[in-house]
């Protein structure tokens, strides 16, 4: 199975980007149906190799990887994130079902 297209993120209060992320979501490619995973299901996934995750970022694809926090949490971020971007919190909402 190919990596999933996030399109949305839901986004908590934090202000800390890397905090700021609570869930991801997209198109399942094969249905059209949405998905959706807290952040903390999709760290689970790329962990253990389940799933893999990619956000479009103009005409190239970035992974998503995992990413460990001087203060030792865990938290999503692209392949293509610099020191100070966020690739995932370039997307939008996810809608509320």
């Amino acid at each position: 199975m190919g990596a999933l297209v996030i399109s949305c993120v839901s986004r908590n209060d934090s202000p800390e980007a890397h905090t700021r992320i609570a869930g991801i979501g997209g198109l399942c490619p094969d249905t059209g149906k949405r998905w959706y995973l807290s952040a903390e299901q999709a760290i689970a996934g790329i962990l253990h190799k389940t799933h893999a995750f990619q956000v479009i970022i103009g005409s190239r694809h970035a992974d998503v990887v995992v990413e460990r926090h001087p203060e030792g949490h865990l938290y999503l971020k692209t392949s293509a994130d610099g020191p100070l971007d966020n690739n995932l919190l370039l997307r939008p909402e996810c809608p509320i079902s």
